[in-house]
């Protein structure tokens, strides 16, 4: 279990003391209410933070800072939890314990420090040709959804049910939103993370608990912040309306993505009783949609149902014949 310890209003650590790692696994989280455009921002400004900063103003620093440190691993990322926009920060070095008085963790929590306070900008503004560049490849990685069929049915089913709610805005943003960030209002974004977000730390492995909240009020020094009430979807307007929508695209395999909106949310008290549902339904290689339209009828490469306990959202996705579809709909 973690231990929580809060270092300000906002700002809690959590510390895992376990022996069963050879390594420190510390994970930084900053949460914000999920908006289509500050989503967008958000990812480009984790990939400009990992990229270089004052102290290691280039990638080459970078890295050779990382390997001078036994290989250290440091990135960054983004997600998306209900309502919230998460942008994250994932670091792994070896145990001190390896390396005895060189105080590996220390240095990571420095490099970090690096990272996190000292981002390479000047006068207000983040430098011009790697905002650019970090903007082109989070267009790609949204672009890359419609190469992936599966994830863009998904996608589209989505938006239909739930148009501009938080389970159809992606963590990344949109093309649109992207090309719009500037380098000020990228600095801009990064200085309410900053001073706004809601932050989580998790340190894990076989640490001392009291040098840990030491290094990290050393290094780390967060301010407090307005804690907000919980950040959560808010009842979503569903219709009664069945939407049917149909796209057609050059592929081999036609995708059937059925979704079915329910108010039994992560908080309901008929939870349990939805995932047992689910289970049953389709969750699992044994489950009747499996057995039925897969192995049975042989209708579907695949047939499966998943629950989105955040947005109270049944699915289920299959792999089809596009010219069998009323009969595997069915």
């Amino acid at each position: 279990m973690f231990n929580k310890i809060k270092l300000q209003d906002g700002v809690n650590l959590y510390i895992r003391k376990t022996e069963q790692f050879k390594t420190v696994n510390v994970t930084i989280k900053w949460k914000a209410p999920l908006e289509q455009s500050a989503a967008s921002e958000r990812t480009v400004l984790a990939n400009v933070l990992e990229e270089s900063n004052e102290k290691y103003p280039t990638q080459i620093a970078m890295r050779k800072a990382l390997d001078e440190l036994y290989g250290t691993v440091l990135y960054t990322d983004v997600s998306k939890r209900s309502s919230q926009h998460i942008v994250s920060l994932f670091a792994e070095c070896v145990n001190d314990e390896f390396f005895a008085g060189e105080d590996v963790l220390k240095q990571l929590f420095e490099l970090i420090r690096a990272v996190v306070f000292e981002p390479k900008a000047s006068e207000g503004a983040f430098d011009q040709t790697v905002v650019e560049r970090e903007k082109r490849t989070v267009r790609d990685r949204i672009r890359s959804v419609y190469d992936d069929k599966t994830r863009y049915a998904q996608k589209r089913m989505l938006e239909i049910m739930r148009p501009d709610q938080p389970a159809s805005i992606s963590a990344y943003g949109t093309e649109e939103a992207v090309s719009a960030i500037t380098n000020k209002s990228l600095h801009q974004a990064y200085e309410d993370m900053i001073q706004h977000d809601l932050i989580d730390i998790y340190v894990v492995g076989d640490v001392d608990e009291q040098d840990i909240v030491t290094k990290i009020k050393e290094s780390l020094p967060f301010k407090a912040r307005k804690v907000n009430e919980r950040l959560e979807e808010k009842h979503a307007n569903t219709s009664e309306d069945v939407k049917t929508v149909r796209e057609r695209q050059d592929m081999k395999q036609g995708k059937l993505h059925l979704g079915f909106s329910t108010p039994v949310t992560f908080r309901h008290p008929d939870y349990n009783k939805m995932q047992v549902m689910n289970g049953i339904f389709g969750g699992f290689a044994h489950s009747k949609l499996f057995m039925n339209v897969r192995e049975k009828e042989s209708m579907a490469y695949y047939a499966n149902s998943a629950f989105a306990s955040q947005y109270g959202i049944v699915y289920v996705t299959a792999g089809i014949d596009a010219e069998l579809e009323k009969k595997q709909f069915n």
